[in-house]
């Protein structure tokens, strides 16, 4: 066998990732970590590309290795409590985040403290860790997000327009001085919570107009739709998917907001698109059964519906021992029979 070098790995399998290789870029990740298991740096490549292909308990796993590794390492407990967060864990996931923190990470461990106190269902302290944020970051836009959704599940209406404003008027100097696709396409993202869908139609194109991606696409066909344009809106769908037609995470993405949008039809399409790329897991097995009921498809949406939680049996028990409620398993519950 050929020996390795972890530079040599970490450039490979960012080459297959370019190409949407997750498979060959997590084999040659774990053929070299059955040589070299103390090497946490491919132990954190190898929770990327798992991510990438949804295996969160996969992803968790790998983290939880490199973290346990190099457990001083903020980066670490970071990677490892965003994955956890994917699936659910919020009190892991935030104890690690409070780690990171204490080392003197930054800002972006305390943010996610607030965001797993919210998840929680903690909204007071979430709130009070953001508004500290807010007094030390005054001009953070990301810090008066968290408090628009903070105040808006607390329905303290104006706090949260306030701070939806607030996050605009940011967001809106960093884009302009920038003239930066990212920077475009999180300012449309904010004007769409403002429901101004023209504003967001101009800054998606904007951000188009510097760089093509997925989510450009993704948000300019959002707009469209909310706007009534739904041909324009599928059409930007389309567009989005043909920009990267193996990015199973966007794909994914697509279909969930075309459930969202009522676009069932078109959202199996897309879920089924998803299962060529790669055997997905559980909860999107029952997201794919919810489009299915929701076009009177009955008997294929239990048949899915069993699959999910036969999939969230076997694949994620280590950190979840059951589909995650929504309001998509709370329906397929009681169209087949099955309340908890």
């Amino acid at each position: 066998m050929i020996k390795y070098m972890s530079a040599d790995i970490l450039s490979r399998a960012d080459e297959l990732c370019s190409d949407f290789e997750y498979s060959a870029a997590e084999k040659i990740c774990r053929e070299y970590l059955a040589e070299h298991p103390e090497d946490d740096i491919v132990w954190t490549k190898l929770g990327q590309v798992l991510r990438k292909t949804e295996d969160l308990t996969g992803a968790c796993e790998a983290c939880e290795s490199a973290f346990d590794i190099q457990p001083e390492k903020h980066e670490y407990a970071e990677n490892l409590g965003d994955t956890l967060a994917l699936l659910h864990s919020f009190e892991e996931a935030q104890a690690l985040f409070e780690k990171a923190a204490e080392s003197g990470a930054g800002l972006y461990p305390r943010l996610r403290i607030g965001d797993m106190l919210f998840f929680r269902g903690k909204t007071a302290e979430a709130a009070k860790v953001m508004e500290k944020l807010a007094e030390e970051y005054p001009d953070e836009p990301d810090v008066y997000h968290r408090l628009y959704v903070i105040y808006g599940a607390d329905k303290k209406k104006t706090a949260a327009e306030n701070a939806l404003d607030k996050e605009i008027s940011f967001r809106k100097v960093r884009a302009e001085k920038t003239k930066g696709a990212a920077e475009y396409l999180l300012l449309g993202t904010v004007y769409l919570e403002k429901k101004t869908y023209g504003e967001v139609i101009a800054a998606a194109k904007k951000s188009l107009s510097v760089e093509e991606s997925p989510d450009a696409y993704l948000l300019l066909g959002i707009a469209y739709a909310k706007d009534g344009r739904l041909s324009e809106a599928k059409e930007a769908f389309i567009k989005g998917i043909s920009c990267e037609p193996k990015n199973l995470t966007f794909i994914l993405e697509i279909a969930d907001t075309l459930t969202e949008l009522g676009f069932f039809d078109d959202a199996v399409s897309a879920y089924t698109k998803a299962l060529e790329l790669r055997n997905i897991r559980a909860d999107t097995w029952a997201s794919l059964a919810y489009a299915l009921l929701m076009l009177g498809k009955k008997e294929e949406a239990q048949a899915f519906f069993e699959m999910a939680k036969a999939s969230a049996a076997v694949r994620e028990l280590k950190w979840a021992d059951k589909l995650h409620k929504s309001d998509k398993t709370r329906a397929l519950d009681e169209a087949f029979g099955n309340k908890h």
